[in-house]
């Protein structure tokens, strides 16, 4: 008897193991070396994805939703605001190299297309963590969002640039007391 394939599974779950090979080897991996590397033909990913950008495309989606899910799942268990920016950000620490990877993609991404995001990959990107944060802080306020978004990411590149430093708890205290300087995200945040 054939055996029954959930297409859309097994395309998610291509989507979740290229992950590891595109953070190895970078934007620049072939087609052919992503089917070896996941032990399928190259026509197995052309049925379910037209080219090397959309499977980029769609791996970059699918891990970013599946990460903030995960984050939101434990979030809920949190009552307060003050709760969840330590607990996200613990979040993020338990899984840096998750999203040390994520940014180290995005850079390459640009790079490999003059500096350029001609299929809005990143534009799409930060708007959904952007919206995330939003949401699981209840920050109405976008700039205020965008503005968490850019310090979370410059933490993780310093983390990058100085795996030592023991700093993170001072700057997600800072973070929480720049959080209280506006109104719309200050209701339930603690100075530590």
């Amino acid at each position: 008897m054939p055996k029954i394939v959930n297409h859309d599974d097994y395309r998610e779950e291509l989507l979740d193991r290229s992950f590891e090979h595109f953070a190895r080897k970078g934007y620049e991996i072939t087609l052919r070396e992503l089917a070896r590397e996941l032990n399928v033909s190259t026509g197995t990913l052309y049925h379910y994805f037209p080219s090397k950008k959309e499977i980029f495309k769609q791996m970059m989606s699918y891990i970013s939703h599946k990460q903030v899910r995960i984050l939101v799942e434990r979030l809920k268990r949190t009552k307060n605001t003050d709760e969840k920016v330590k607990n996200m950000f613990h979040y993020i620490l338990a899984n840096e190299k998750f999203f040390q990877n994520i940014i180290f993609l995005i850079i390459d991404y640009y790079r490999q297309n003059e500096c350029k995001d001609p299929d809005l990959i990143i534009k799409e990107l930060s708007e959904f963590y952007r919206e995330s944060i939003s949401e699981q802080l209840q920050i109405s306020d976008s700039v205020i969002a965008s503005t968490f978004l850019s310090f979370t990411l410059g933490i993780i590149i310093h983390r990058i640039l100085n795996p030592s430093a023991q700093d993170w708890d001072e700057q997600i205290s800072f973070l929480r007391s720049m959080l209280l300087l506006f109104p719309s995200t200050s209701h339930d945040l603690k100075v530590a």
